[in-house]
């Protein structure tokens, strides 16, 4: 149904992944709160700011996310700080700093490869905090942002390795050595494997599925290697010209059981496609009258010079049509192939000269 895209899929995590991630979230918040009030007792500025609740979620909810990782907490908190005191002494209108805050903070964090999205917040905290935030300017980044930031990071490594195959952060040394090794597996297997993993990973199945699909096609055309156009396509290829009648081209396409017949000029030069789709909307299908005698009616040729309907393979014939070179990679082909409509496509010269096609399903075959 409809509404089930607005519903999530359950959760998989285990009811002990569930309790650690409790106790972890209260104890790292206790561990931030008494080390902040410690230091900063007494002190004109906030002991907390309030993205720490958010990255404690991410921390010890999900922390093999990239988002959790020490690099994006660290840098997407300082940068987005950064960013949103700065807003506040240049810009008057708060409503502006905010907008502007919030926005640069994801740009920078972008390119710096340290998203975490706590940092936005923080960055909104910095221009919509009270005068004691405001008056501390960049001193604001050190008293309480980085002691907040090192202590729920300091909280994140004790926490997260306390537990027998629990690694925070997570080391990419095995997936890279197994990346190496050959795979067979199917995406029935990457759902088991995401079920059998005790946390939760944002991603659905659905997605993961995708993802498989999409990397075996891609390893597929990787293996291509060399192939070139020229060394798949058809070379005996029937065409027809501009000025045939509709009547030899049907027959042509019903004896040898083509879907697209391609039109060119007397020195063979590409000029289009006619095609069983354009042939079958010309018939109109959807009217009342008989298939049969509409189909007749096109074909059959007008007497005289007018005519109120097609004549000729020229009219009816669609123009845009996918030129590839014969040196091509195949590899390089299908994701054009990918995005055309079309059934066949045409591989030519320099000059647009016909040298032959190219079928969608022969790239099927090859993947």
């Amino acid at each position: 149904m409809w509404y089930q895209r607005f519903i999530p899929q359950a959760d998989v995590t285990s009811a002990s992944e569930r309790l650690f991630a409790f106790v972890a979230a209260l104890l790292s918040i206790l561990f931030v709160a008494g080390i902040s009030h410690h230091f900063l007792s007494g002190a004109a500025v906030p002991l907390m700011i309030a993205s720490m609740g958010a990255s404690a979620v991410l921390l010890f909810a999900v922390p093999g996310s990239r988002f959790s990782h020490p690099w994006a907490v660290f840098a997407g908190h300082m940068v987005s700080v950064a960013v949103g005191v700065t807003c506040v002494q240049w810009i008057g209108n708060w409503a502006l700093a905010a907008a502007l805050a919030v926005a640069v903070s994801i740009a920078l964090m972008q390119q710096l490869r340290c998203l975490h999205p706590p940092g936005g917040a923080a960055a909104l905290v910095a221009v919509v905090g009270d005068e004691h935030i405001h008056a501390l300017g960049y001193k604001f980044l050190i008293t309480p942002v980085l002691l907040n930031v090192l202590l729920i990071l300091l909280a994140a490594l004790l926490l997260n390795n306390l537990l027998p195959g629990r690694r925070y952060p997570q080391s990419t040394e095995l997936l890279a050595s197994e990346q190496r090794k050959p795979q067979d597996f199917s995406a029935e297997d990457l759902t088991e494997a995401l079920r059998d993993m005790d946390g939760f990973v944002d991603v659905s199945e659905s997605d993961l599925q995708k993802i498989y699909y999409q990397a075996r096609m891609h390893s597929r055309i990787r293996q291509l290697g060399a192939v070139r156009c020229s060394d798949v396509m058809q070379v005996d290829v029937l065409t027809v010209q501009y000025g045939t009648e509709l009547d030899k081209a049907w027959h042509m396409m019903r004896e040898h059981r083509l879907v697209e017949l391609p039109v060119v000029d007397a020195f063979d030069h590409v000029m289009g496609m006619l095609t069983l789709r354009e042939m079958m909307h010309a018939v109109e299908v959807g009217q009342p009258e008989r298939f049969v005698e509409k189909l007749h009616r096109l074909l059959q040729r007008t007497p005289g010079h007018d005519s109120d309907k097609h004549e000729v393979v020229g009219q009816l014939m669609r123009s845009e049509l996918l030129h590839v070179s014969p040196n091509m990679l195949l590899s390089e082909l299908i994701p054009q192939f990918a995005q055309y409509e079309g059934e066949y496509v045409a591989v030519v010269d320099e000059h647009s000269k016909l040298l032959g096609l190219i079928s969608r399903a022969q790239i099927l075959q090859r993947l």
